[in-house]
């Protein structure tokens, strides 16, 4: 997972500017990243399936994977303006990182470049959790 995942981190990362996603809502923010990642992703979808495939015969390297992406989806909601402190802040990784996991079946399943399933996907379940956070904020 190393390598893949720092080549999608800084994939990301060289793509957007902190100043563009101060132009849009929070919630914008973080689909921003997110189709960013699957976009970066996608640049390395055969690495990406293998990985996938081994992870689902390897539950030690499953759970140390998920541990990556929570510090990936934590270090998006950071980079999106959006505290990550106390209980609440655990939720909205635990959140993330549960709808980008989610997603990657969408994502795996795009057969071409059409990115609208994935896209409708990720608009309800970031619209689902801002109702949460405002519930409870």
């Amino acid at each position: 997972m190393g390598p893949l995942r720092f080549l999608l981190n800084q994939g990301v990362f060289q793509k957007i500017s902190e100043g563009e996603l101060q132009e849009v809502s929070p919630k914008e923010r973080l689909m921003e990243l997110l189709l960013l990642r699957y976009e970066v992703l996608s640049e390395h979808r055969t690495e990406a399936e293998a990985l996938m495939r081994d992870l689902k015969s390897t539950p030690r390297a499953w759970k140390k994977h998920l541990c990556y992406l929570r510090e990936d989806m934590q270090g998006f909601l950071a980079y999106a303006g959006i505290s990550t402190a106390g209980p609440l802040g655990h939720v909205k990784v635990l959140s993330l990182t549960t709808l980008y996991v989610l997603g990657l079946q969408k994502w795996k399943d795009l057969k071409t470049e059409d990115t609208s399933p994935l896209m409708a996907f990720l608009d309800k379940g970031l619209t689902w959790c801002d109702e949460q956070m405002q519930r409870y904020s």
